[in-house]
């Protein structure tokens, strides 16, 4: 009877019906709590989002077996997805301390990176392509750091062989675009970051990215994919304060809205904060572009645009 409940969980889980499987994988760990039950419970939960029934589930494999790489990882994933990253990295080393696989050092390094420790986060990433060079997810986090660092001529090729391996990868074709902007206008870029889109229609990133491509072309089109940005994440200041910019040689008034929307999103927003400044200077209300510029400066206080701006305000 164990092993028939077994082959439906299994069955059920890999044809979609997550909740009718955890109700069996649950039956099963209740009468013969296995690490390889336990580990099916824990995967089908955290499909279905209920983490803390996961993290149950794989702590108790864990008490059965204390070296098993895959109980291990599962359990720094979750730390990772909570964003709980020290403990993610604790989990995470272990389970490389074991066996070292490129999935597990790739989201070793991804862990990694979120403590800011990138010069591991770097070697963790690289030594999952030396294990498979064919492991795309690997290149691609590898080139995004790279970036990240100031070091993105080093990222292209890493995005490109990420691509290689998997064309359908949208975030690859988007980070891709994003590096190749810094060209100016060439088909290639605007490709990856149609790309992108075409692929991940939903995320708004590669619409903020393809607008600012196409910012110096068609502002009108720029503007379709900010309002779409805004509207795939309306509790995000970015597509906002894109809108404004926008609209700052448009409607000032209307470009002043947008970036006080922005504002209230995200209060300490630099480019909301600037471009308040800017609306405000050109109004010639130079108090209020001083109080905001000077909010802005609290965040980046060497920012040279912003000491321009400052410096520009106090001449008046």
């Amino acid at each position: 009877m164990s092993e028939e409940l077994l082959d439906e969980a299994v069955r059920l889980d890999e044809e979609g019906q997550s909740e009718r499987a955890l109700f069996i994988w649950k039956q099963l760990a209740a009468g013969d709590p296995t690490r390889s039950v336990l580990l099916g419970l824990g995967n089908c939960a955290k499909k279905l989002g209920l983490r803390d029934e996961a993290e149950r589930a794989f702590k108790r494999a864990l008490e059965l077996d204390g070296r098993s790489e895959i109980t291990l990882r599962s359990l720094g994933i979750l730390a990772l997805d909570r964003g709980d990253y020290a403990t993610a990295v604790e989990y995470l080393k272990r389970a490389c301390s074991i066996e070292q696989t490129a999935g597990g050092l790739t989201v070793l390094g991804v862990a990694l990176s979120r403590t800011r420790n990138d010069p591991d986060a770097e070697t963790a990433y690289r030594k999952a392509i030396q294990i498979d060079p064919k492991y795309e997810e690997a290149y691609y986090n590898l080139g995004v750091l790279l970036r990240q660092n100031g070091r993105s001529s080093e990222s292209p090729p890493l995005l490109k062989k990420a691509i290689e391996l998997d064309p359908g990868y949208a975030a690859a074709h988007r980070e891709l675009g994003f590096v190749l902007m810094k060209r100016g206008l060439d088909p290639e870029t605007e490709s990856h970051l149609r790309k992108a889109v075409e692929l991940a229609p939903d995320d708004a990133w590669a619409h903020i990215y393809l607008g600012t491509y196409l910012w110096g072309i068609d502002a009108d089109a720029a503007e379709v994919e900010f309002r779409i940005a805004a509207k795939l994440q309306p509790t995000w200041a970015v597509p906002l304060t894109s809108l404004g910019s926008i609209y700052e040689s448009r409607d000032l008034g209307l470009a002043r809205s947008f970036f006080a929307r922005a504002l209230e999103l995200e209060p300490d927003n630099w480019s909301a904060l600037t471009g308040l400044a800017r609306a405000y200077v050109k109004r010639g209300e130079t108090d209020l572009a001083r109080e905001y510029i000077i909010r802005a400066l609290q965040q980046h206080p060497r920012d040279p645009r912003s000491l321009a701006l400052l410096s520009e305000i106090d001449s008046e």
